[in-house]
């Protein structure tokens, strides 16, 4: 039995992504050159198919099968075809050594499923009534989508004490929003109270729109002896 030509193009395939760094992985692709007289499985992707996966499950096949016009593979040099891909619909073009299209097709990369968020608490210490800026990188511990360029935006911000009250230093205004993803929070805590919790409520938006709602918390504990805050309800929020 006759088996197609390969030849080896690199490519570059976007996978997944971590809170401060995108999981790319590295790998070659085949282009196989078919012979007027071979045949190709149904299940391979042919270079006059389009192809349409979901980057959560899918994988870009590690094989393409190509069948130039000319019918002959002998003296064929398939060229690379270039990524990453991120999600989004891709011309894909095959060429030969001059440059010259061999076959073209769409490669359309879905994404369905919004950002995983992980968060971890934050903490704020000593009590001394003084402004410390809260970034939501600072807020998360993870963030897993296979789009790498998501986006967050820091959209509100609570407190369960009230912005002055007895025994917090008589100061005011002791939040406020500092840039799109960060806060200026004021570490400070009734003296009688069990600490002082603040809420930063946040989106995540990916690439292809899909958008995950959730906060962190940030703490000023009543001591160092338990570096923890009791969430006595919201006494206040400001909203962008």
């Amino acid at each position: 039995m006759r088996h197609p030509r390969r030849l080896i193009t690199s490519l570059l395939i976007v996978t997944a992504c971590a809170a401060e760094e995108s999981k790319v992985e590295f790998r070659d692709i085949e282009a196989i050159c078919v012979e007027p007289e071979d045949s190709v499985d149904d299940d391979l992707w042919t270079c006059d198919e389009a192809l349409v996966i979901d980057c959560n499950t899918d994988a870009v096949p590690e094989e393409i099968y190509v069948r130039p016009e000319s019918g002959d593979c002998e003296g064929v040099d398939l060229q690379p075809v270039e990524g990453p891909f991120a999600p989004g619909t891709h011309d894909i073009v095959v060429a030969d050594g001059d440059g010259t299209s061999v076959c073209e097709t769409t490669l359309e990369i879905q994404d369905p499923v919004a950002p995983i968020v992980t968060t971890r608490e934050v903490q704020l210490w000593p009590p001394n009534h003084k402004m410390h800026t809260v970034t939501l990188a600072d807020c998360f511990e993870d963030v897993v989508d296979c789009d790498p360029d998501w986006v967050p935006e820091l959209v509100w911000i609570s407190s369960d004490e009230p912005d002055d009250s007895n025994g917090d230093g008589h100061t005011s205004d002791d939040v406020a929003f500092v840039a799109s993803d960060a806060a200026s929070l004021r570490s400070e805590r009734q003296g009688g109270s069990n600490g002082r919790v603040y809420h930063l409520g946040f989106t995540v938006t990916d690439g292809s729109g899909n958008v995950t709602e959730g906060q962190c918390d940030v703490i000023v504990a009543h001591d160092q002896g338990k570096h923890e805050g009791i969430d006595d309800g919201e006494a206040y929020r400001i909203e962008r």
